[in-house]
């Protein structure tokens, strides 16, 4: 289990101080904080994580309710964890990301996959890198982002994952996570590439698999994805978790 009061608690005294900012927590979401169920992911074979990008309209109450103490800190992390569990365990009639999740749940023996998001909130119930344009401001955007990077990077640490798929472009984010998370990285170079679509190893163990965001408009989507499933069966049951054993059976393969 994460534990959040205290780091919510920094992001709190951080804030109010910075009056200039108020109005536009009341744009800014309330951190996404998922429900970590912990014995039945520590429990599971494959171990596997999604990162989203933010999930737009994270509850009705927005940032400012926090920071200037209408919320506690543990109604802020009730709510989300409440919210988290609706979405997770109905069946997703819109979310594209949702929906493959449920692949990756159905490929995974219906094993729990842990959802993750590359940032902790969103701006005006659509993308948090809105924050970062216009007239908006940018030592904000900063802050927040870092917060989120700092927050991925605890829960990646905390869950140990064997497999993890990162859905989306994060705004050209992705380096500082690496540098914050990475040790040693190994990307497996394919003959025909595929914006936006890799395979890799992270620290010699944890598959990683980057594939756009499933609400995306990018051309053979499907296609994609259902070759990153193929690279997550084969990792998980003909390889047996093995790195050096997956690149061997992967080494002809193509996206055709």
């Amino acid at each position: 289990m994460i534990e959040y009061s205290e780091n919510l608690n920094k992001l709190k005294n951080n804030l109010i101080t910075h009056k200039d900012y108020h109005p536009l927590l009341q744009k800014i979401s309330l951190p996404f904080i998922p429900d970590f169920l912990d014995s039945s992911f520590d429990q599971s074979k494959n171990k596997v994580v999604i990162v989203g990008q933010e999930t737009s309209g994270w509850g009705k109450l927005k940032l400012d309710s926090f920071i200037l103490g209408n919320l506690s800190t543990n109604e802020l992390i009730s709510e989300s964890k409440i919210r988290y569990r609706n979405l997770y365990e109905k069946p997703p009639v819109r979310s594209q990301f949702l929906k493959f999740l449920g692949k990756v749940k159905e490929k995974n023996n219906n094993e729990y996959i842990q959802w993750l998001n590359f940032y902790f909130f969103d701006y005006n119930k659509k993308s948090f890198n809105l924050l970062n344009s216009k007239n908006k401001s940018i030592d904000l955007y900063e802050h927040l982002k870092d917060i989120s990077i700092e927050n991925l990077v605890n829960q990646l640490d905390r869950l140990e994952p064997k497999n993890i798929f990162f859905l989306g472009a994060y705004h050209g984010n992705w380096e500082q996570l690496k540098l914050n998370y990475v040790n040693d990285e190994d990307i497996l170079n394919f003959k025909e590439s595929i914006e936006g679509f890799s395979v890799r190893f992270w620290n010699k163990k944890t598959l990683v698999i980057r594939l756009p965001h499933p609400a995306s408009r990018v051309p053979n989507k499907g296609k994609i994805q259902q070759q990153a499933l193929t690279y997550f069966d084969i990792f998980n049951n003909q390889a047996e978790q093995n790195p050096e054993k997956f690149k061997e059976l992967i080494r002809d393969k193509l996206l055709n």
